[in-house]
């Protein structure tokens, strides 16, 4: 009970976090621009615009989506992320945010089918990875599984690996949950495995 209670804690925990901290960051961005831009925009036009915060965050993740979307934007956000990814106390609440996010972005039900475990990187060890197509051997027409093996904790890298069907085992797991068996580090994780006696 309290194995079930602790996993299903921590999946809320990994559901709401992403979201209530876009929202944190949106809320200061609004409380911001709205104390920097009713003050002088007010007396210019004489009487005050209820919303002027939530216009200026508007405008400024267009703005930073339209510098993202060009080459030299790219170069600056890349090089802004490396600096982050530098600063003692900031990395590590800034990795974790931006993995969470990535995991967000993640089309997990469009592009991965089903999870299933494959000894890797040897036989004894076992490893999470997600179907995302089908194929056939041209020898003998045996079932080939296009795989995607993802880095924990961060899913959306890892190696794509083509197996035979028969050498993956089934997880009676969604893709959703194999996701955050990932992201967690195998926190969130079932309570038994389709492993093999030997």
């Amino acid at each position: 009970m309290g194995q079930h209670l602790r996993r299903r804690l921590l999946a809320g925990l990994f559901v709401i976090f992403p979201v209530g901290f876009t929202i944190w960051i949106l809320y200061i961005l609004f409380r911001v621009l709205d104390g920097f831009l009713s003050p002088a925009i007010d007396p210019l036009i004489g009487f005050h615009i209820p919303g002027l915060g939530l216009l200026g965050v508007a405008v400024l993740l267009y703005l930073v989506g339209l510098l993202a979307a060009n080459v030299f934007g790219r170069e600056f956000l890349k090089g802004f992320d490396s600096l982050l990814k530098r600063m003692p106390v900031v990395r590590a609440i800034y990795v974790a945010c931006k993995q969470l996010m990535d995991t967000l972005r993640l089309p997990g039900k469009t592009v991965f089918q089903r999870v299933v475990l494959l000894e890797y990187p040897r036989r004894g060890i076992w490893a999470l990875a997600f179907v995302t197509g089908t194929a056939h051997r041209e020898s003998d027409q045996a079932p080939l599984l296009h795989l995607f093996l993802p880095t924990s904790p961060n899913p959306t890298s890892g190696m794509m690996l083509i197996l035979l069907e028969g050498e993956v085992r089934e997880l009676d797991m969604s893709v959703e949950d194999g996701v955050r068996l990932v992201v967690s580090g195998g926190i969130l994780s079932p309570d038994s495995y389709p492993l093999p006696d030997k």
